[in-house]
């Protein structure tokens, strides 16, 4: 990955965690080390949403258990243990720092990594910004066609994909599964 090439693990870390678990950016930046070796060992992820809501995203594929292996070893690496953050720094104002630092370097390497400039999706002209929340409409995505691919129809398989992004309604989630 660039981030790692570019000595920037901690980007690396997110951008894997939002990708596979379909995260928001400041999620991923208080998740605790005992949420992830929970996860591990639960295969259910328990993450603190938008408005103080705890939501439970399955743990099950094998990428999903890396990357909450590796986040582990991250955090025990950089002298992470138990309730603190995995990602952001303890000190105060730890988190604001660590979410700024992730959109900047988003923001100013996005050229070296994006590969569909001004091409449509079928829906609407996509932006030259890259964002991390494009990481949660790539996850929504997915889940959405495993759904469909179980057998769900579209109104079902829209709502699972609902609850496990935390949002509880399916208008919503239309936007993010494109359907």
């Amino acid at each position: 990955m660039i981030a790692d090439a570019m000595g920037r693990s901690d980007i690396a870390q997110a951008i894997n965690f939002g990708y596979h678990f379909g995260v928001r950016i400041n999620e991923v930046c208080i998740i605790p080390v005992k949420d992830l070796k929970a996860g591990l060992y639960t295969k259910e992820l328990q993450v603190l949403g938008k408005g103080g809501q705890w939501r439970t995203i399955p743990v099950e594929t094998q990428q999903q258990i890396e990357v909450l292996v590796n986040a582990v070893k991250y955090a025990e690496t950089n002298g992470r243990f138990g309730l603190q953050k995995f990602l952001s720094p303890p000190e105060k104002g730890g988190v604001m720092k660590q979410k700024r630092s992730i959109q900047n370097w988003i923001s100013n390497h996005h050229t070296k990594f994006m590969d569909r400039p001004n091409k449509t999706d079928g829906f609407k002209t996509v932006s030259e910004r890259i964002s991390f929340h494009g990481l949660r409409h790539a996850y929504a995505q997915r889940r959405y066609n495993k759904f469909l691919s179980e057998g769900m129809c579209e109104k079902e398989a829209r709502l699972a994909v609902s609850e496990e992004l935390g949002h509880h309604r399916d208008d919503v989630t239309r936007t993010y599964s494109g359907k």
